[in-house]
């Protein structure tokens, strides 16, 4: 159960410091506090309210995430009899998306992105943050798409326990690190000027191969 909660938690990091999510991240703090992109520049913020806004704003995409795994945990002990066999399927599906992420191949169908602009009040509170957690997590493709997509797979190949405690380590990957940034607003920016994603891309690559590879190979995680 260790190996599959450390890879699902660094799918999470990776997923958050993807191309298209981090670059997002200040306008994301911006719209959940309530407070301009410039106060949050040079730290001019109160941080219980950016704290709790934050959390409010994980909680929400965190209970999508965790009800997927849930979900997919029970698909996964429904089909215990072909668990191996569809542990190799995935194993084939990760290393395809895999190439996919390293830009190997370029299929259409991940390309897609569904944004889902539901929410315009202008006025921050934490039912907005959580809403807003909520949209992110389902209209949002393919930020997190083959990574999670990826964790999912895994997820399937378990059951419906662990395909759920995977989900939710997975949204601790994605959300530690916004909760971090909402408290120290000022790092934000430096931080993400001074991200390589072209390495962040590989090592998301590399983490696909190697799950999908063992997969296809033993059959199980």
């Amino acid at each position: 159960m260790c190996k599959e909660l450390l890879t699902a938690f660094a799918g999470g990091l990776l997923s958050f410091t993807s191309p298209c999510i981090l670059p997002l991240i200040p306008a994301y703090l911006s719209y959940t506090t309530g407070y301009s992109v410039q106060d949050l520049r040079h730290g001019d913020i109160e941080i219980k309210r950016s704290l709790t806004r934050a959390l409010a704003f994980v909680a929400g995409f965190s209970i999508i995430f965790t009800l997927l795994g849930t979900a997919t945990g029970t698909v996964g002990t429904l089909l215990i009899k072909y668990r191996s066999t569809l542990a190799r399927v995935s194993g084939i599906v990760l290393v395809i998306l895999a190439l996919q992420v390293s830009h190997l191949i370029n299929l259409n169908i991940l390309n897609k992105t569904k944004k889902l602009n539901l929410i315009r009040q202008t006025k921050s509170g934490l039912i907005q943050s959580f809403l807003v957690g909520i949209v992110f997590a389902v209209g949002w493709t393919p930020c997190v798409g083959p990574i999670l997509s990826s964790i999912l797979l895994l997820a399937a190949t378990t059951s419906t326990t662990k395909g759920t405690v995977m989900l939710f380590v997975y949204s601790l990957g994605i959300g530690l690190p916004f909760i971090l940034f909402s408290m120290f607003t000022e790092a934000v920016f430096r931080f993400v000027g001074s991200i390589n994603f072209r390495l962040i891309e590989l090592l998301s690559a590399l983490l696909l191969f190697l799950a999908g590879a063992y997969l296809i190979v033993n059959g199980s995680f």
